[in-house]
């Protein structure tokens, strides 16, 4: 099940050579009634039954890293994620990674652990708490 979930910030990291496909990955476009519609990662991703509002996405396009912490630290919250999801893998990946995706108040399921779209390869690694007490409760 898709759901919004306060104080939770699902993730997404991968990799990619074309900034711009990275900064346009999770634009809505209109048709002509003015219908938002989904982008292609959420429908690849399986998340496009529920609109995601763009004050609660952060995208970063960054210099290749094996490092998750690098990665991911400058990003809003990081202080409080990063620790929970350090716990599940190591700071290490076997591969290199430039891009982050983060889409906080939103819990995702895990259905869909990979998408590959337009030259964007996206890996999920998980929906974890993103303030404090949330982490200590």
């Amino acid at each position: 099940m898709l759901m919004e979930e306060n104080n939770m910030v699902s993730v997404w990291i991968g990799r990619a050579e074309d900034e711009e496909k990275v900064d346009a990955l999770m634009d809505y476009v209109y048709d002509e009634d003015g219908d938002a519609i989904p982008p292609e990662f959420l429908q690849f991703s399986g998340i496009d039954d529920i609109y995601i509002d763009e004050d609660f996405v952060e995208v970063s396009f960054q210099e290749s890293t094996h490092s998750l912490t690098s990665l991911l630290e400058e990003h809003s919250y990081s202080n409080y994620f990063l620790p929970e999801l350090l716990q599940r893998f190591d700071d290490q990946l076997t591969e290199k990674v430039n891009i982050a995706l983060l889409i906080y108040h939103f819990e995702f399921n895990g259905a869909v652990s990979d998408v590959t779209l337009d030259g964007i390869q996206m890996f999920y690694l998980g929906a974890v708490p993103f303030e404090k007490e949330d982490l200590y409760t």
